[in-house]
């Protein structure tokens, strides 16, 4: 079986940083005697993709992949049925936001000509940001068609390929806010090869996309028994206060809730800030253990901050 090596799109959080340490510990930790893998929080699927042989290796038989983003469920939904209609048009979208690039762009210095790239490529956004204005009018829309759901899917592609820092934001009305990237490259359109990749795996595996609060996930899939979780909800801080992304706020209450509901769990890992509301949590009994893990600030808006490390958590329970 061949794993995808690229993202379909960057996301915020992101642990492909941490591929390494995860599947390390998923070694170690995952019970032989588990055949259902449950992921509530999936993202860009950079944890899934990098622990994936060993769930295989371990007889994993069956995939629960949800987050809370309809937009993401539904694309790999459609990826898996029909890729063909997806690549067609995100190929459509990319060449045609392509040709409101002037040829001179592209012999300038992102850094040092900045200013005349914003005014060469001022189509270039405007292109942009009728694309972010027809997602968020669909987004928002309730029973969009056959079509609208198809359109929502290549623009979302479309969005965060030429976003900043490809992240994904929301404001508080659920509208995709993040500003153009103002990237003067033009890059080779392979998104076709990514997507079919993705499509090959999911035909492959039994994987069951859901877009679900989490809680009514580990309702609905209450195998706790059989079951294995990788859990990365949104990072808390110290002050006990969530990193907001998105309308759907996963306030420190709601981190608190989690982790009392998978004492129903006997096998999990759970990624976080390193705090000490969870370290502590995670020293409570011979159960629970963690280790620590350190990268980049890359998530800060001040230059002056992306250099000091951070520390994250990965809890486990075996």
């Amino acid at each position: 079986m061949k794993i995808p090596t690229n993202n379909l799109f960057k996301w915020i959080g992101g642990k492909k940083w941490l591929s390494k340490q995860l599947l390390e510990k998923t070694k170690q930790t995952i019970q032989k005697d588990k055949n259902i893998y449950i992921e509530p929080f999936l993202g860009g699927m950079g944890s899934f993709l990098a622990i994936l042989p060993e769930l295989l290796n371990k007889n994993i038989n069956k995939f629960i992949l949800n987050d809370i983003n309809p937009v993401i469920i539904h694309l790999l939904n459609e990826i898996k049925e029909n890729p063909n209609n997806i690549i067609k048009n995100y190929k459509k979208i990319q060449e045609d936001f392509y040709k409101t690039f002037p040829k001179e762009v592209y012999s300038l210095h992102p850094t040092t000509n900045k200013d005349e790239i914003k005014i060469l490529l001022k189509k270039s956004n405007d292109f942009f940001k009728e694309k972010k204005k027809r997602f968020n009018m669909l987004k928002l829309k309730e029973n969009n068609n056959t079509k609208e759901k198809e359109e929502l899917n290549y623009l979302f592609l479309f969005l965060m390929k030429n976003s900043f820092n490809g992240i994904y934001r929301e404001n508080l009305k659920g509208e995709f806010n993040t500003p153009f990237n103002w990237n003067n490259k033009k890059e080779k359109l392979d998104k076709e090869i990514t997507i079919l990749e993705y499509h090959r795996l999911f035909n492959t595996i039994d994987v069951v996309f859901e877009s679900l609060d989490v809680f009514e996930l580990l309702n609905k899939y209450n195998n706790y028994k059989t079951s294995f979780l990788y859990l990365d909800p949104p990072y808390a801080n110290e002050d006990e206060k969530e990193n907001k992304y998105n309308k759907e706020h996963f306030n420190f209450d709601k981190q608190k809730e989690l982790l009392n509901y998978l004492n129903n769990y006997e096998n999990y890992i759970y990624s976080n800030h390193s705090i000490e509301f969870f370290k502590k949590y995670f020293q409570k009994d011979q159960q629970h253990s963690f280790i620590e893990v350190e990268r980049k600030n890359i998530m800060t808006s001040k230059k002056e901050n992306r250099s000091n490390n951070v520390k994250e958590i990965l809890g486990i329970k075996k």
